[in-house]
């Protein structure tokens, strides 16, 4: 299929040598799941641990995607927005996650301070900042970087 599992399946397989053809009964990409999707990538679980392989698995989706944006760059050549001379079908943004109870608080703070190169705390007010709607139960928000 032409979702985000059967064009990595197809991926794969090419980097191994194989000759491949993806069938779907639609545009790639515009059905299914992956068409609905938010496309949010990072190695954390919902609870901010880092997942088995997480880190590899990051690694390897960001390579693909940046093959995938080459590959996209090469067959059109036209209509790709160009950043710093890169074409990309991603970009990196972080996500910010409101925290509402003092337990939730306490463990992406821990959590933080093990893994700062993907999670930060930030202030009620940084997160009103970015987020207008954001309750005012909130306590805090939590920061996952590059996702």
């Amino acid at each position: 299929g032409g979702g985000f599992a059967g064009l990595s399946v197809a991926y794969n397989l090419v980097k191994q040598g194989a000759n491949v053809t993806v069938f779907d009964p639609k545009d790639v990409g515009s059905g299914g799941a992956s068409s609905v999707s938010a496309g949010l990538i990072h190695p954390l679980t919902p609870r901010g641990k880092l997942a088995w392989k997480g880190v590899e698995g990051y690694h390897a989706a960001l390579e693909q995607i940046q093959d995938s944006s080459k590959a996209l760059l090469n067959e059109t050549k036209s209509g790709l927005l160009l950043s710093k001379g890169h074409c990309s079908v991603v970009s990196e943004l972080s996500i910010m996650k409101p925290l509402f109870e003092e337990k939730e608080v306490k463990m992406y703070k821990e959590r933080a301070q093990s893994m700062p190169e993907w999670l930060d705390i930030v202030s009620k007010s940084e997160i009103q900042l970015f987020h207008e709607k954001v309750s005012d139960n909130a306590l805090c928000g939590v920061l996952i970087k590059n996702s």
